[in-house]
Formats: C-alpha cells, sequence, structure tokens
C-alpha cells in the first residue's frame, strides 16, 4: 500500500451511505489538526455539515528591478 493509501484510511474512518444519495464521512479532529500543522499552503476548517480547505494567502519578497 502507498504512503497515500494508507493516509486516506487512516483519515476516512466510517462512510455512510443514506437512502437519499448523500454521503456521510468521518475524519478524526485529530487528522484535521495534523494536517493543519503540516501544510504551508492551506488550513482545514471543520463545522457540522462541511469541511473547508482555506489556501493562505502567499507573499513573495521580491527584488526590485533596477
Amino acid at each position: 500500500m502507498s504512503e497515500s493509501e494508507i493516509l486516506y484510511y487512516a483519515i476516512i474512518k466510517k462512510i455512510n451511505v443514506k437512502d437519499n444519495n448523500t454521503t456521510k464521512i468521518t475524519i478524526p479532529r485529530e487528522a484535521i489538526l495534523a494536517a493543519n500543522a503540516e501544510s504551508d499552503y492551506y488550513t482545514i476548517v471543520s463545522y457540522s455539515n462541511r469541511i473547508e480547505i482555506r489556501p493562505y494567502e502567499l507573499k513573495f519578497a521580491g527584488q526590485k528591478q533596477d
């Protein structure tokens, strides 16, 4: 199993498919906190009914060209 597959199965603990074709995925809080700690590019915010992935604003320090 590749590293990404192991991570996928470790994060997504439970998937429930309901009658109206909606899917509920349970992601442990620890996985969200770990993802936020590891990423320099985005933050994950979890709510009771959704998860948002928000990119950080990238600020570049450039040199003035003559």
